[in-house]
């Protein structure tokens, strides 16, 4: 916008560029200080799950991948729960590659979702996740645009499997 602004060289068409600019960044830094990101993967994965099951007023949400994290999966009980997801850092198993995150010239991704909440929410949300701690961490959506300080939920325990 503000190139075509510039080339068209209306004084007032800049003025408006530049103020509709600090608007949209008055409203960022606005809803940055109210809400907070938080990352889902497994049954907390889609939009729809986080809207009805959970009753989060999500107000962005997008697909991407976390690095340094994969997910695995955890034997249940017979009968009642089978099994479930669960996440632990590459290569902190014990039995990886050294804990630097790669595998075969690759880097382990975790995908999942990062969502934007109100503060009120997420600190419902972080309690009802009692058994989690909140680590923040980048985030990198599909389509390239990079989040910071997204709260992925880690075991407060160690709970990780060896790799199979």
């Amino acid at each position: 916008v503000f190139s075509i602004c510039k080339r068209t060289y209306h004084h007032c068409e800049i003025l408006y560029y530049i103020s509709i600019t600090r608007a949209a960044i008055l409203v960022e830094m606005t809803i940055m200080t109210t809400h907070k990101w938080r990352f889902g993967y497994g049954s907390n994965i889609g939009l729809k799950t986080l809207k009805q099951k959970k009753n989060l007023n999500v107000s962005r949400y997008l697909v991407g991948t976390i690095k340094g994290w994969e997910l695995y999966f955890m034997p249940g009980f017979q009968y009642v729960e089978p099994g479930w997801a669960a996440i632990r850092p590459h290569g902190g198993d014990g039995g990886g590659d050294g804990g630097d995150g790669q595998s075969g010239g690759r880097e382990e991704e975790l995908h999942g979702s990062a969502f934007l909440i109100p503060n009120d929410e997420a600190d419902g949300l972080d309690r009802q996740e009692g058994g989690y701690n909140v680590l923040p961490v980048t985030f990198t959506s599909y389509d390239g645009e990079v989040v910071e300080q997204v709260g992925l939920y880690i075991p407060k325990k160690r709970i990780y499997s060896r790799k199979s």
